[in-house]
């Protein structure tokens, strides 16, 4: 059993509801505001209005069956010259395997991946991935009622240009099931309340002005 938080700055809630990941969220009444929360504290982060987003606030349907697919970043800013981890939370509600399934992900900026650092539990055959801005995986399969995680290490060019910039992508997951909304389920960016969004990355100046240079006596 979870309960709510009540020391939070919110208003009463429409409907709650849970996500192919597990994850709880909330409407807030007459706001239009989603808050998801930690099923363990019972704290919410308020994900923004999603008014536009949804037909009835009132309806807080359930949907926990079918494959579901998060991306974030770790850490969500980088300087040029920085090494960032993608993840990538995969899920499937379903009480069978999807099998098959061929994961993608191209990625914005002149990034490039980092080769012998992908970690993937769903099998399946990647490509040569490395110094390059594509990866793909075919063949790979989602056991029923599962959860897991796919991470890859990714090098952000050691470019100034990239300064004061947001680059956005998103993962792809191809040959799901029609059953399931497919052939192809998008990745979600999970610090918002849309559904299906990409995930941001943005790149900063270096913190000390200077980068890269040691300076001696």
């Amino acid at each position: 059993t979870t309960s709510i938080a009540s020391n939070q700055s919110r208003g009463d809630l429409e409907a709650m509801f849970i996500d192919p990941a597990g994850n709880l969220f909330g409407y807030e009444d007459g706001t239009g505001v989603l808050w998801k929360f930690d099923i363990n504290t019972g704290e919410g982060i308020n994900l923004g209005n999603v008014n536009n987003s949804i037909s009835d606030p009132i309806d807080g349907c359930n949907c926990p069956y079918g494959p579901y697919m998060e991306k974030y970043a770790v850490p969500t800013t980088a300087e040029p010259g920085d090494t960032i981890t993608y993840f990538f939370a995969m899920s499937n509600g379903s009480s069978g395997a999807i099998s098959g399934l061929t994961f993608s992900d191209i990625l914005p900026g002149g990034f490039t991946y980092i080769g012998g650092t992908l970690q993937n539990p769903f099998g399946g055959s990647a490509n040569s991935y490395a110094g390059t801005s594509a990866l793909t995986i075919t063949g790979l399969s989602l056991p029923a009622s599962t959860q897991g995680l796919i991470s890859i290490d990714v090098a952000i060019p050691d470019n100034e240009n990239l300064i004061n910039n947001t680059f956005f992508n998103q993962a792809s997951l191809l040959n799901v099931p029609s059953s399931f909304g497919g052939p192809q389920l998008d990745s979600d960016n999970p610090d918002t309340g849309e559904l299906g969004d990409p995930t941001p990355i943005g790149i900063v100046a270096p913190s000390q002005g200077v980068r890269g240079k040691v300076f001696e006596d």
